[in-house]
């Protein structure tokens, strides 16, 4: 799955918007002779920003940082990261979409269940010893499965 084009989606009091090419960021900049220096940041929801505003997540945050500091050069910072990647998806991310940007730079934005195949893995549910009361009915985890998919479909594609 991956962000919707051209979406603005109102989530936790914070206004999302993605451009043209599904990123959580402004529209890339044209390539020229007077392109800027180009970084690609892939991760999931912490590089996305989950809940902070788009001018306050960190690849933002990190161009404004360079364009103020290094002032005779231009710094982008092109943000592919989508809530709930693991590893195996930013890959393909790169593969996809990264590196069709030429980047000098690859950022990864990696976090601790970045290895799991699925955001949520079943497994961690063995070792949770109290299993909330609406687990035991299947009508409910049905209802949570396609809350789920709502979801998804909702703020990503």
């Amino acid at each position: 799955y991956e962000l919707v084009p051209n979406k603005d989606s109102y989530l936790y009091s914070i206004i999302t918007r993605t451009n043209s090419h599904g990123m959580r960021d402004d529209e890339p900049i044209r390539s020229d002779k007077n392109s800027p220096r180009r970084i690609v940041a892939i991760g999931d929801s912490f590089t996305f920003g989950y809940r902070v505003k788009g001018e306050d997540t960190y690849p933002n945050v990190l161009e404004k940082l360079l364009n103020k500091q290094m002032s005779n050069e231009r710094f982008e910072i092109l943000n592919l990261g989508v809530g709930g990647y693991s590893t195996q998806q930013e890959a393909i991310v790169l593969k996809h979409k990264g590196l069709k940007w030429d980047p000098e730079l690859i950022i990864i934005g990696y976090t601790l269940n970045d290895p799991e195949i699925d955001p949520v893995q079943p497994l961690h549910g063995h070792f949770n010893k109290k299993i909330k009361w609406w687990q035991h009915f299947n009508v409910l985890r049905l209802m949570a499965k396609l809350k789920f998919i709502y979801d998804v479909r909702t703020l990503g594609n």
